[in-house]
């Protein structure tokens, strides 16, 4: 199943737009993604779904230092929080784990001794994780644009308040 497949029908749900970009979040599509709030002074939730790997690490801080670079000044505050794959995720559900790359030198650098597809994670665990994040939202009336990054690729939710 792909990851479009599965995460889809939840932003489907919420009537939460998506916008998709490949592999790590370029600075244009960071800027927009800020300056498209406008005037909105609502914070801008940003939740990242990724590999536990160097690679998926690095993407979540270069995603998450963009943003916060780019909102510098602006009316709002980014909340950039990883909700999947964790380490506390793949020991309390017994995610299949995978020997980690370690042919760069930063790939050498990666602390543990496995690694982690978001894949490892059923589908229906991954919609339910994504659904409670949006609604925490909905419930708190904090609204606001969810992010979520999904694997090879990036996709922004704006949810907005009812």
């Amino acid at each position: 199943m792909s990851d479009h497949s599965v995460i889809y029908p939840v932003t489907e749900d919420y009537d939460v737009p998506l916008m998709i970009t490949r592999g790590f979040s370029s600075e244009t599509f960071c800027f927009e993604a800020i300056e498209s709030r406008g005037d909105d002074r609502r914070d801008f939730y940003v939740y990242y779904l990724g590999d536990f790997d160097r690679a998926g690490r690095d993407a979540a801080n270069a995603l998450d230092e963009k943003l916060q670079r780019f909102s510098d000044g602006k009316p709002f505050v980014v909340w950039f929080k990883q909700i999947a794959v964790t380490q506390t995720q793949i020991t309390d559900w017994r995610l299949p784990t995978r020997r980690p790359k370690r042919k760069s030198a930063a790939d050498k650098k990666w602390p543990h001794k496995f690694a982690c597809e978001l894949d490892a994670i059923p589908p229906d665990r991954l919609r339910e994780l994504l659904r409670s994040a949006i609604e925490q939202h909905l419930i708190t009336r904090t609204g606001g644009c969810v992010g979520v990054t999904v694997r090879n690729y990036n996709r922004w939710i704006n949810a907005s308040e009812e």
